[in-house]
C-alpha cells in the first residue's frame, strides 16, 4: 500500500510539473588530421586549464571568447563524452522525458564520429573503443532494463527503433529504402511524427546494433575535398520506450523518445570544388535547410526575450521534424563540432555563434504518460486513501484522548478548555479538507466527461467533412473527364468544319450550343460543390482550433484540481503531525503558565508594598517641596528689600542666598524626577 501511495504522489507531481529546460551546449574540438599536420597548420583555438568551459578563438587582429556548458578538447575520448553528455540524458529518458542530442558543425568536424563513430568500424562497432555515443546509449539502455527486470517484476518495457535521413528535402526510411518520400504529420497526442515510418521492436542490444548498422550503410555518403566520407544528408535515429507499471488498481504507463540527430555539414561550394552537379545540388539543399534552421533558432531566441515571433518550422523538413527538440517538449543537448585549423576560422566562428544562440533557448518539458488511465487510477486510489484517512483519524483521536487522560491522571493536571477547542478545530479542518478533495475530484470527473462529449461531437463533424472532401474529389475527377471529352469534341468539330459543306455548318453549330449549355450546367454544379467544400474546409479548421483550445483548457483545469488535492492532502498530514506536537507543547505550556501565574502573584504583593512606600515618600517630598517654596519666597522678599536699600555690604549675603536658592531648586527637581 505504501508503494501505491508513492506511485500516486509521483503521478500527481508528473501531471502538474512542467519545467523550463535550457538547451545544454557542448563544444567538441577535433584534433588536426594527417594532412593538416603535414602542412604544419596553425591552430586558432585555445582552452586554458583554469577556465575549462571557456574557448578562445583568435586570428591575427580578430579574437573572440565563448563560454559553454562543457568543452571537449582534442584529447577527450568517446567514453568521456558519453559520460558527460549522453548518460544524464539517458537517465532523463527513463524518467519519461523526451531527449535529443544534435551534432552540428562544418563538413569534416567530427559530427558522425561523435554520434556513431568512424564509418570504417561500422561492422564491428559493438566492441570498438571508437564507437560513438549512440551505440553506447543502446548498451546502457538494455543493461538498465535488464537490471530493472531482475529487481522489479511488475514493470514491462517495450523498445522500438527507427532510422531516417533527409536527402534533398526527401525523407527516406533507412530501414526500408523503398520508402523514399515519407510525409511529416502533426497530431495533438503524438506530436510531430512521420507517416508510414518503419519502427522495429527491439528485444536486446544486438538487434538494436544491427538496426544501426543497416541504416548507416544505406545513408548517402560521398567523397569531397574536405572529407573522404562526407554525409550528404541529415539523419535521425529514434529510440521509443514504453514503460508499463502494473498496480493492483490499474496500469501506469510512461512514454519517451530518444533522438540522435546527425546534421549534414555546412559547407561552401568553392571549398567543395565539386564538378559533379549532384554534389552541388546536395550542398545547396544542405545549406538551405541549415539556413532555415538558423532562422528558426533566431526566432526562438527573440521569442524567449519577450518578442512576439511566429516560428516557421514548416519551411523545411528538418525544422519541422525538430519542432519538439527546439522550443518544444524535449530535453535537448547540442554538440557543436569544430576544427582547430586556421583555415577553418570563419566556419568555426559561425558554429560557435550558432551554439551560443542555441544556448539561449528554453524548452518546456514534461513527462509523457497515459493521462486518462492515470486519472482513473488516481481516482480509485484517492477513494481508498479517503477511507483510510477517516479510519486513521478516528484511531488517532481515540489514542490521543486516552493518552492525554492517562497523563493528566498521573500528573494530577486538569484538561483545560483550550485543548478541547483545539481538537474541535482539528476535526473541523479535516472535514473541510475532505470536502474540498471530494469537490475537486467531482470537478475533474465532470470536466473529463465534458471534454469527452465535445471530442466525440467534433470527431463526428470531422468525419462529415472528410466525406464531403471525398465527394469533392470525385467531382473533380468527373470535371477533368468532361474537359477531356469537350476537348475531343472540339477537335472533332474543327476537323468536320474543314471538310464539311456550308449547309451543314449551321446544324453543327446548333448541336455545339446544346452540348455547351449542358456542359456549362455541369460546371456550375461543380463550382457550387467547390464553394461548399471550401466553406466546409474553413469550418473544419475552425473546429480543430476550437477543439485544441477546449482540450488544453480541460487538461489545465484537471492539473489545477489535482494540484489542489495534493496540497490539501499534504496539509492534512502536516496538520495531524503538527497537532500531536502541539498537544504535547500545550501541556508543557500549561504547567509553565501556572508557575508564571504564581510568580506574578508574588510579584504583585511585592509591588503593592513598594507602592505604599513610594506613596509615603511622595507625601514627604511634597511637604519638603512646599517648605522649600516658602523659603524661596522669603528669600525673594529679602532680596527685593536689599535692592531697595542699596546696601553694598549686603551684596555678598544676597549672592549667598542666591546660591542657596539654586540648591533648593536642584533638590526640588531631583524630587520631581524621582517621583515622576
Amino acid at each position: 500500500m505504501q508503494s501505491e501511495k508513492q506511485c500516486i504522489n509521483q503521478t500527481i507531481r508528473e501531471i502538474n510539473y512542467t519545467e523550463k529546460s535550457q538547451i545544454y551546449v557542448t563544444v567538441r574540438i577535433r584534433p588536426l588530421n594527417e594532412q593538416e599536420t603535414q602542412d604544419n597548420e596553425i591552430q586558432c583555438i585555445n582552452v586554458e586549464p583554469q577556465y575549462p568551459n571557456t574557448i578562445y578563438l583568435h586570428q591575427s587582429m580578430n579574437s573572440k571568447l565563448f563560454t559553454f556548458d562543457y568543452i571537449a578538447n582534442e584529447y577527450t575520448n568517446q567514453q568521456e563524452l558519453f559520460t558527460k553528455v549522453a548518460l544524464p540524458s539517458a537517465d532523463n529518458y527513463f524518467q519519461g522525458y523526451n531527449t535529443c542530442i544534435l551534432a552540428y558543425g562544418q563538413t569534416g568536424a567530427g559530427k558522425t564520429y561523435s554520434i556513431t563513430g568512424p564509418q570504417k568500424i561500422i561492422d564491428n562497432i559493438q566492441e570498438n573503443e571508437h564507437r560513438g555515443i549512440l551505440p553506447r546509449v543502446l548498451d546502457y539502455l538494455f543493461q538498465y532494463i535488464q537490471n530493472q527486470l531482475n529487481n522489479e517484476e511488475n514493470t514491462d518495457y517495450l523498445v522500438k527503433c527507427s532510422y531516417i535521413e533527409i536527402y534533398n528535402e526527401h525523407i527516406i526510411d533507412l530501414l526500408n529504402i523503398q520508402e523514399k518520400n515519407l510525409q511529416i504529420r502533426e497530431d495533438i497526442k503524438k506530436g510531430v511524427y512521420i507517416d508510414g515510418l518503419t519502427e522495429i521492436q527491439t528485444l536486446n542490444r544486438y538487434t538494436a546494433i544491427n538496426i544501426l548498422k543497416t541504416g548507416t550503410k544505406n545513408r548517402h555518403v560521398a567523397f569531397t575535398q574536405m572529407n573522404r566520407e562526407s554525409s550528404r544528408s541529415h539523419s535521425v535515429f529514434c529510440i521509443h520506450l514504453q514503460q508499463t507499471q502494473h498496480q493492483k488498481s490499474g496500469e501506469y504507463k510512461k512514454y519517451s523518445r530518444f533522438s540522435f540527430v546527425d546534421l549534414a555539414g555546412s559547407e561552401r561550394t568553392k571549398q567543395l570544388n565539386a564538378q559533379n552537379i549532384e554534389r552541388i545540388k546536395e550542398g545547396c539543399n544542405i545549406n538551405k535547410s541549415l539556413s532555415i534552421l538558423g532562422n528558426v533558432i533566431n526566432s526562438l531566441v527573440e521569442q524567449e526575450s519577450g518578442k512576439n515571433r511566429h516560428i516557421h518550422y514548416r519551411d523545411s523538413k528538418l525544422t519541422f521534424l525538430l519542432k519538439d527538440s527546439l522550443g518544444g517538449n524535449s530535453k535537448t543537448k547540442l554538440i557543436a563540432n569544430i576544427s582547430p585549423c586556421q583555415q577553418a576560422f570563419q566556419e568555426t566562428l559561425s558554429t560557435l555563434k550558432f551554439a551560443q544562440r542555441v544556448k539561449l533557448i528554453k524548452n518546456k518539458v514534461t513527462i509523457n504518460q497515459d493521462s486518462i488511465k492515470n486519472i482513473e487510477f488516481m481516482n480509485q486510489e484517492l477513494m481508498k486513501l479517503k477511507i483510510e484517512n477517516i479510519k486513521f483519524r478516528e484511531t488517532i483521536q481515540k489514542n490521543e484522548i486516552y493518552n492525554i487522560n492517562q497523563e493528566l491522571n498521573n500528573n494530577n493536571i486538569i484538561i483545560d478548555d483550550n485543548i478541547l477547542k483545539v481538537y474541535q478545530e482539528i476535526n473541523k479542518k479535516m472535514q473541510e479538507s475532505e470536502e474540498l478533495c471530494h469537490y475537486y475530484l467531482e470537478l475533474a470527473q465532470e470536466n473529463e466527461q465534458k471534454s469527452n462529449v465535445q471530442l466525440c461531437q467534433n470527431q463526428d463533424q470531422l468525419l462529415q467533412h472528410m466525406q464531403f472532401a471525398k465527394m469533392f474529389q470525385q467531382n473533380e475527377l468527373q470535371y477533368r473527364q468532361i474537359i477531356k471529352l469537350q476537348q475531343y469534341r472540339i477537335d472533332k468539330i474543327e476537323k468536320l468544319l474543314k471538310t464539311s459543306q456550308g449547309g451543314n455548318d449551321q446544324n453543327l453549330l446548333n448541336d455545339l450550343k446544346v452540348l455547351n449549355n449542358e456542359e456549362l450546367q455541369k460546371y456550375r454544379n461543380l463550382l457550387d460543390n467547390q464553394y461548399y467544400y471550401g466553406k466546409l474546409l474553413k469550418d473544419n479548421i475552425f473546429l480543430k482550433q476550437k477543439l485544441n483550445k477546449n482540450i488544453r483548457g480541460q487538461f489545465h483545469s484537471l492539473n489545477t484540481s489535482f494540484q489542489n488535492i495534493e496540497k490539501n492532502k499534504e496539509n492534512l498530514v502536516n496538520k495531524l503531525t503538527n497537532n500531536m506536537e502541539f498537544n504535547i507543547e500545550q501541556r508543557v505550556k500549561m504547567q509553565q503558565t501556572i508557575n508564571e501565574i504564581e510568580e506574578k502573584q508574588e510579584n504583585e504583593k511585592k509591588y503593592k508594598e513598594n507602592l505604599q512606600k513610594i506613596q509615603e515618600q511622595l507625601q514627604q517630598s511634597q511637604q519638603e517641596i512646599l517648605f522649600l517654596k516658602n523659603q524661596i519666597q522669603q528669600l525673594n522678599i529679602v532680596q527685593n528689600v536689599l535692592k531697595k536699600r542699596k546696601k553694598k555690604n549686603f551684596f555678598q549675603k544676597i549672592r549667598f542666598q542666591q546660591k542657596k536658592m539654586k540648591t533648593y531648586k536642584m533638590k526640588i527637581q531631583v524630587f520631581q524626577i524621582k517621583h515622576n
